[in-house]
């Protein structure tokens, strides 16, 4: 089953949203896998979680791949993340990269680089739980799906396009068992698995 909401925003990518719940703008993916953590791709630099030997903290890695080569290199330093990270997702933009800590109930954000290196912006605050993310295709709100004893929430967020802030803008119910949330390419629809 799934729940759609409807939504103002405009599409600007070029790319549609695969079922995983990631964006696919230019080529974004996010996949909030289980096998290592997350990982995220924009255009030619991909992010992906390295849980640490502490329960506590894990390391976020940009890379890049050459096109022509396929070869891989390390894009800025590592990152501090939280072992509880479930979703990783990039702006279409690729200014941005969003990362949701589950234990904290906030969603820490990254600045992204020209050369792929990631800066620490801030966390924000999105309440308990945040468990599956995607960027709306015009880039301006990110979407928080919560699931934490059964009270199941969609949360909506602005996102500054200087800073990279999150502003909350909306909540709404989405149910018991959900597992991922995805938008439509053309931004007017917003479904979610269960």
């Amino acid at each position: 089953a799934s729940a759609a909401c409807s939504s103002s925003s405009k599409s600007t990518a070029d790319g549609g949203v695969p079922a995983d719940g990631g964006n696919d703008n230019d080529g974004g993916v996010s996949d909030g896998g289980t096998d290592g953590g997350p990982v995220t791709t924009y255009r030619h630099f991909y992010y992906v979680i390295n849980p640490g030997a502490v329960a506590s903290a894990s390391d976020l890695h940009g890379h890049e791949v050459t096109a022509s080569t396929g070869a891989i290199q390390a894009a800025g330093p590592t990152a501090d993340v939280e072992s509880d990270t479930l979703a990783m997702v990039a702006t279409p933009d690729g200014k941005f990269l969003y990362v949701a800590q589950n234990v904290q109930d906030n969603v820490r954000a990254f600045g992204i680089a020209a050369d792929g290196a990631l800066t620490l912006t801030g966390d924000f605050t999105v309440g308990d739980g945040p468990r599956s993310m995607v960027v709306s295709p015009n880039g301006q709100f990110l979407l928080v799906a919560h699931d934490v004893n059964y009270t199941n929430t969609l949360k909506s967020y602005s996102i500054d396009p200087i800073t990279g802030a999150l502003s909350f803008v909306h909540s709404h119910g989405i149910g018991a068992g959900f597992n991922r949330v995805a938008i439509h390419p053309g931004g007017g629809f917003v479904y979610v698995s269960t």
